[in-house]
C-alpha cells in the first residue's frame, strides 16, 4: 500500500439482541464481502481529492484606473504549478526566482517550471506538474481566440497536499500572480473552499516599468516582492482578482448510507448494514444489527 493510501478499516462494532437473523446462506456472505470490499475499495482513494479551480479575473480599467494596459491585450497568461509536500518550494517572497520561474514571470511559459516540479515528483516530495496553456483573460480583451477557461478541475493528494499556482501578468516585464504552497488540508480533512485574493508580485529579474516583455535587467537580479504603492510598478498594489479552489469529490465529512440485505430471517427481520464514513478522522464504522 503507497503513503497515499493510509485510509484503514479502524472500527468494527456489533451489536446484538436477543433476536438473531437465522439461516444466514452463502448468497448473503458473499453479498456482504462484496459490501465490505466496496467499503476497503473506497477507503483506498480516501486520502484523493477533486477540487475545482475558478480563475477570476478583474483587472479593468475600472479596477485599476491609468495602471491597466490601454491596448486590451490585458491577461493573465499560461497557468502553471503542481501539488506538493512542504519539503520543496518554487518560488517565495523575499527569494530569488529559479531559472524556472524567471521564465514564467518574464515570457508567462510555464514548461521549465513543469519540468521542475515533475522532477521533484521523481524524488518524492511532489505529486507532479498542473500546466494549462491558454490565457485567463478579464472581460476587456481584444483577443478572445488566445484566452480559454476560466474553470479547471485538478487532483490532490494526501500525501502532497500544497498547492503552487503561478501566471504571469501580461503584457509586463517580469510581474506575476499566484499562490505558493497552499494548504488544502487542514486537521485530517480536506477544506471546502478556499479563496486567494490575487495581488501582483515583481519577479526581481526586470527593471522596465512599462506594459511590455523584457526590459533592462536587474544585474544582481533581486528578490521576488510584492508590489506596492511605494516600489512604483505601473500595475500597482491593488487586487487582479482571485483563485477560488472548491471541493468537488470527496464530499465534506460523514456522508451516511444504509443498505438492506434480506438473509433468510423472519419476514420482518433483515440484517441492517449501516456504512458511516467519517473522513475527517480517516475511520470507517460498520455497524450489524438485527431488524
Amino acid at each position: 500500500m503507497t503513503p497515499g493510501q493510509r485510509g484503514t478499516l479502524r472500527s468494527l462494532t456489533t451489536q446484538t439482541d436477543s433476536r438473531r437473523p437465522r439461516g444466514i446462506g452463502p448468497h448473503a456472505i458473499w453479498a456482504l464481502a462484496a459490501v465490505i470490499a466496496l467499503v476497503g475499495a473506497a477507503q483506498l482513494r480516501a486520502e484523493v481529492a477533486t477540487y475545482r479551480l475558478e480563475v477570476v479575473n478583474t483587472w479593468s480599467e475600472a479596477t485599476h484606473p491609468g495602471r491597466f494596459p490601454t491596448n486590451g491585450r490585458a491577461h493573465f497568461s499560461w497557468l502553471g504549478g503542481g501539488t506538493h509536500s512542504d519539503r520543496v518550494s518554487f518560488w517565495q517572497e523575499g527569494e530569488l526566482t529559479s531559472p524556472a520561474m524567471t521564465q514564467m514571470a518574464e515570457t508567462g511559459v510555464i514548461d521549465m517550471l513543469a519540468d521542475e516540479i515533475d522532477a521533484e515528483a521523481a524524488a518524492g516530495d511532489a505529486s507532479g506538474s498542473l500546466a494549462w496553456r491558454w490565457w485567463f483573460c478579464p472581460e476587456s480583451t481584444v483577443l478572445p481566440e488566445r484566452c480559454g477557461s476560466m474553470t479547471v478541475d485538478f487532483e490532490v493528494d494526501s500525501e502532497f497536499p500544497l498547492v503552487t499556482l503561478t501566471t504571469m501578468l501580461g503584457p509586463s516585464p517580469d510581474w506575476f500572480v499566484g499562490v505558493t504552497g497552499l494548504s488544502l488540508r487542514e486537521d485530517g480533512s480536506w477544506l471546502s473552499f478556499i479563496e486567494v485574493d490575487l495581488r501582483p508580485y515583481d519577479g526581481g529579474t526586470r527593471s522596465a516599468n512599462e506594459w511590455a516583455l523584457f526590459g533592462p535587467q536587474n544585474s544582481p537580479p533581486e528578490s521576488v516582492r510584492l508590489i506596492t504603492d511605494e516600489s512604483g510598478e505601473l500595475v500597482g498594489p491593488a487586487s487582479l482578482g482571485a483563485m477560488r479552489f472548491t471541493l468537488v469529490s470527496p464530499l465534506p465529512p460523514t456522508a451516511v448510507a444504509f443498505l438492506s440485505l434480506r438473509l433468510f430471517c423472519d419476514l420482518e427481520e433483515d440484517l441492517q448494514l449501516a456504512i458511516i464514513s467519517f473522513r475527517s478522522s480517516e475511520e470507517t464504522v460498520i455497524l450489524f444489527r438485527p431488524c
